[in-house]
């Protein structure tokens, strides 16, 4: 689907990007690099961040890490238009989703080198990457089909799920069952065993942009319309709420202590729920929009970008919320990974 910006035609999705809000999926992009207060350090668990770096095309597919009390680049994917989505497998491989022009591509970090990348066959762009327990590698996107699946040797050729337009995230739940949120006719679809359902489509909701399983086993799904948060327990999706000075939520992270955020748009950015219907918001400062979060045994990190659209995460630890801290060369953060020790 694409759209006109500056007399230029751009992926719908990209034009969303460039109004100040991401539409892409949920799942991964932070840094912050420059100064850390003495009295912050990160725990051992190491972090990844994906986003776009500025300089050029020739950063566009930029990755960050976090070592020795800063995060400095990691590495950058060449021939890579954008990265959407990052994830860490079980074997610590490294797994980026996007698109290289129009190619929705999956790009792997083996023995300290990126593949050429693999274009997905009838993807335009790649929104959603999820490693699950069991070795397979999942994405989601957009183009004539909306998942594949890659099962340790090869990728299949997609599925087009019923009433889809795009698939922007992916969560796997406490029984093994993989669940896509998007947009389209329906807006949340499940794996259950070997076959996709027909889909669900979620009160007042226009696009899901964020999906997650807490310990309690409820699956939430974040995202726009006239509510922005939906939830499913006891076998059915609930009619969902809206959330304080929200204009859309993009993703979600449980940390060690059992609590539950929701991060995205608006006059907040992050929200921590009390109940299902009582989430509390919290602005952050200088910040447009997060679109990544993840916890690590002792402390919460957002990414997203700042009010001057440079690349900015801010931490959570025991004195609560930082000021943030700007990532150098970052132009916007996509997704946030952690590999915890």
């Amino acid at each position: 689907m694409n759209t006109k910006i500056c007399g230029k035609m751009v992926n719908k999705r990209n034009c969303l990007f460039a109004r100040g809000r991401r539409i892409t999926g949920s799942l991964l992009a932070g840094i912050f690099l420059l100064l850390i207060p003495a009295s912050f350090v990160y725990p051992a668990d190491l972090f990844y961040a994906a986003g776009r770096g500025t300089g050029g095309a020739e950063n566009n597919g930029t990755i960050w890490k976090y070592s020795r009390s800063k995060w400095s680049v990691h590495s950058v994917i060449a021939e890579c238009s954008e990265i959407f989505s990052l994830v860490v497998d079980s074997k610590a491989v490294i797994w980026a989703g996007g698109n290289y022009f129009d190619y929705g591509t999956v790009w792997s970090y083996q023995d300290k080198k990126w593949s050429k990348g693999t274009r997905l066959a009838g993807c335009r762009g790649v929104y959603a990457c999820l490693a699950d327990k069991k070795g397979n590698i999942w994405a989601g996107g957009t183009g004539t089909n909306n998942i594949w699946h890659f099962n340790g040797t090869e990728w299949d050729s997609g599925t087009k799920l019923d009433g889809c337009t795009g698939v922007y995230c992916l969560a796997v739940d406490n029984k093994g069952n993989i669940w896509a949120g998007g947009e389209g006719k329906k807006q949340v679809w499940g794996l259950f065993g070997d076959k996709w359902d027909q889909g669900t489509d979620l009160s007042d909701c226009n696009e899901v942009f964020a999906l997650c399983c807490d310990s309690s086993g409820t699956v939430w799904a974040g995202g726009r319309g006239g509510k922005s948060l939906w939830w499913f327990k006891e076998d059915k999706w609930f009619p969902g709420t809206i959330l304080l000075d929200s204009n859309e939520i993009s993703a979600f992270s449980e940390d060690s202590q059992k609590t539950l955020y929701a991060v995205g748009a608006g006059r907040n950015k992050i929200w921590e729920k009390n109940t299902e219907t009582d989430w509390g918001g919290t602005n952050c400062k200088e910040c447009i929009a997060i679109y990544s979060i993840v916890s690590a045994e002792n402390i919460t990190v957002a990414g997203g970008w700042n009010l001057s659209r440079r690349g900015r995460v801010w931490e959570k630890n025991k004195d609560g919320w930082s000021d943030g801290n700007d990532i150098e060369n970052c132009y916007v953060i996509r997704s946030l990974a952690v590999v915890k020790k």
